[in-house]
Parts: C-alpha cells; structure tokens; sequence
C-alpha cells in the first residue's frame, strides 16, 4: 500500500471584484493541486471569462469545451428519446462550431481520464442531474 501526505492550503476569500480569488473561487487551489498531482500540469485558459484551452498541446481547443457525462449504463438514466436528442443537440454545437464536445462514460475511463476531461471543461454536466434539475422549472 502506497500511503502519503499533502498539504493543501485553502484559497483567502476575498469580496473585492477585483481579485482572482473571488473568480477563481473557494476550490482552485485544491483543484489546482489535484490537477497538477494526478497530469502533472495544469490546462492554461485564455482567461477567466475566455475559456479557450491555450496549453498544453494536447489539450488545446479555440472554443469552449462541453463535457456530457453519459450515465445511460447506470440506474438512473434518462429516457432513450431524451438521451439521443441531448446528444443531436450537443453534436450539432459542435458542427456548428459552437463549441468542442466531449461525450464520455466516466465508467469506461481511467481516474487520470476523468481528471483530464474535467480539467479542460469549460462546461461539465450529468444527465440525469440536469434531467432532475429541469423538471423542477416546469
């Protein structure tokens, strides 16, 4: 068993508009940290209100990344008609150019993966979470 420690420092809130941290928010330095330990590098954005992915290399992307968590495998899951047209209406953003979209199976992919998917997210959402969360607007 591998066993270790680490030593996470917690971000200084401050309500000024112009500080990082209050963009940034509460989280980014333990995401940050986390990021950097499992990849070994941190995505650049252009900014924080640009979320181009500049670098690294691989991960580069002109538009804003959309990341759909499908959970069709599991219990909870959208209906098959509602699952097929949230996927038509993401690839056509992505045809459209809109944005770039990332459909993935976080049960098919290894820890780093998912920590990689996420990390280049400009957008993350779960199905049956929003499937959840719309309902209660109508």
């Amino acid at each position: 068993m591998i066993a270790g420690t680490q030593e996470l420092l917690a971000a200084e809130v401050s309500f000024e508009p112009s500080s990082s941290s209050s963009h940034e928010g509460f989280w980014s330095p333990i995401r940050k940290s986390l990021t950097l330990n499992l990849l070994g590098y941190l995505p650049t954005f252009a900014s924080l209100t640009d979320r181009r992915v500049l670098s690294p290399p691989s991960d580069k992307s002109e538009l804003p990344v959309v990341t759909y968590i499908d959970r069709q495998k599991t219990g909870r899951r959208l209906t098959e008609e509602s699952h097929k047209s949230l996927v038509d209406a993401l690839l056509k953003l992505k045809e459209e150019q809109v944005c770039e979209v990332q459909i993935v199976r976080m049960e098919d992919v290894s820890v780093r993966e998912q920590i990689r998917l996420a990390a280049r997210s400009t957008v993350s959402f779960l199905s049956r979470y929003l499937y959840s969360k719309t309902r209660l607007l109508k």
